[in-house]
């Protein structure tokens, strides 16, 4: 796995600014969580970009807060849609293979896998069963 889809960091109570390293379609692809006090991640939208790669949190999170910015790529929609007779562009190609690719990668690092894998974090299963098997 060559790819990035996240990058961490730990608050320190007065930091606002956080770069990331990975490349984005549309800035509403990029995702950001902070740790609460009991160590659970809680959606935050109180940023703006500062540029490409770095977000301005309005507030700097709190001391010792695990800050999560991750890519979660729109697939409601093809980035472009192509219409008969209209010109086709390069760069629109590639945002569409791009939207395709980057949510590969996101379910990939997602994945659990049936031969065994890890996973880390909390997780929240709700009106279910948990059922071991062999």
């Amino acid at each position: 796995m060559a790819f990035i889809t996240e990058n961490t960091a730990t608050g320190d109570g007065s930091t606002t600014e956080f770069s990331f390293t990975f490349p984005y379609i549309n800035e509403s692809d990029v995702k950001v969580t902070i740790t609460d006090a009991n160590g659970d991640p809680q959606p935050n939208t109180d940023f703006t970009f500062a540029n490409a790669t770095t977000l301005s949190f309005n507030t700097a999170p709190t001391d010792q807060r695990t800050i999560r910015i991750f890519r979660d790529t729109n697939l409601d929609n093809a980035v472009v849609t192509f219409f008969a007779g209209s010109a086709i562009r390069a760069e629109d190609l590639n945002d569409n293979q791009n939207q395709v690719l980057f949510s590969a990668q996101e379910v990939e690092n997602n994945a659990v896998l049936t031969t065994g894998s890890t996973i880390t974090g909390d997780q929240i299963f709700t009106n279910s069963d948990l059922i071991f098997e062999g």
